[in-house]
């Protein structure tokens, strides 16, 4: 959830009706798990990216070191370090490095969306696209243009391919 979200909830949250003041204060047990859900949920995301980000690190620390695997630095889609960086240097590689520090590329095992089943429903359609975007195979050109990549949890790969109109 946004900051921006949760502020404009709490905009409307924290209006008290200086009139009614006992009515008001029966809202603030209301309110508190209210916040605290949202609280604990943002903590659990800030976990979650704080062991993503440790991994990364430990990878870039280990690419910089030069003890990286050839099938790490594949699966990774990074290029062996041609040159040797001092170990007091690693530091300064790694938080000058792209991957940890703007985000602009992203190791391959990265996902732009990501799904995952938290237990709390399902989807059951991803996308839900107007019926005039959706062509049945062979009434276009049937030659894949572009294809989109997807790996499930098992690390099969399945291809959702689009064709020029």
């Amino acid at each position: 959830m946004k900051l921006s979200d949760i502020q404009s909830m709490w905009g409307e949250d924290s209006k008290i009706d200086r009139n009614e003041l006992g009515e008001e204060s029966l809202r603030v047990p209301q309110l508190h798990p209210k916040y605290f859900n949202l609280f604990s949920q943002e903590r659990i995301v800030l976990r979650q990216l704080e062991s993503e980000y440790k991994e990364l690190y430990k990878q870039k620390y280990e690419y910089y070191n030069g003890t990286l695997s050839e099938e790490e630095l594949r699966s990774n889609g990074w290029e062996p370090i041609s040159l040797k960086v001092l170990k007091s240097d690693i530091n300064i590689y790694i938080q000058a490095d792209s991957d940890i520090g703007s985000g602009a590329t992203l190791p391959a095992s990265t996902a732009f969306i990501r799904c995952t089943n938290s237990g709390s429903g399902t989807i059951s359609n991803l996308f839900n696209l107007p019926d005039a975007m959706v062509a049945p195979i062979g009434a276009t050109s049937t030659t894949p243009t572009q294809k989109i990549r997807f790996v499930d949890s098992a690390g099969t790969a399945y291809f959702l391919y689009a064709v020029e109109a």
